[in-house]
């Protein structure tokens, strides 16, 4: 497998991006990797303002309290019963409130907290590699049940 380096921009992009659910959650994460906001525009296929009103709205690009970019990481402490309190400036770039649901990764000696919907959304393209153009998991699940049902029906006659 070729390295992140050696692929193409759009691949690097994609990758990026794979699994995430809206358009919002891409260009937060494309812009979070250094990516221009034009060149976003162009790899999403959508208008300059709407990357634009994400980046304003998940205040990505405003200075951090006391000068600065809004910094991708920031230090905090272990509370009682081993609560961290989330600044506010990451609660807002990934679109979180109070009482949101998230997922914790344990990877690597790091601890990643993970939106439900970009959980779930990895899940879901993970899952569409396997699964067959047109083909509907759930609508097989109800065929094989109802086999098993008929088949069962035959059996107490």
């Amino acid at each position: 497998m070729a390295s992140s380096e050696t692929l193409p921009v759009s691949e690097r992009m994609a990758r990026i991006v794979e699994g995430l659910p809206t358009n919002a959650a891409k260009i937060r994460a494309l812009y979070r990797e250094g990516y221009e906001r034009a060149a976003i525009r162009r790899f999403l296929g959508i208008r300059y303002q709407q990357v634009q009103n994400v980046i304003k709205r998940s205040k990505l690009d405003e200075p951090a309290p006391g000068g600065g970019a809004a910094a991708a990481w920031a230090w905090a402490k272990i509370g009682p019963a081993g609560r961290v309190t989330i600044p506010r400036q990451h609660l807002e770039a990934l679109g979180l409130q109070e009482g949101d649901d998230v997922q914790l990764e344990l990877a690597d000696q790091e601890l990643r907290i993970v939106p439900k919907d970009v959980a779930i959304g990895r899940v879901q393209a993970l899952a569409r590699r396997y699964v067959p153009e047109g083909v509907s998991l759930v609508d097989e699940l109800i065929a094989e049940r109802r086999r098993e049902a008929a088949a069962e029906g035959e059996e107490g006659d």
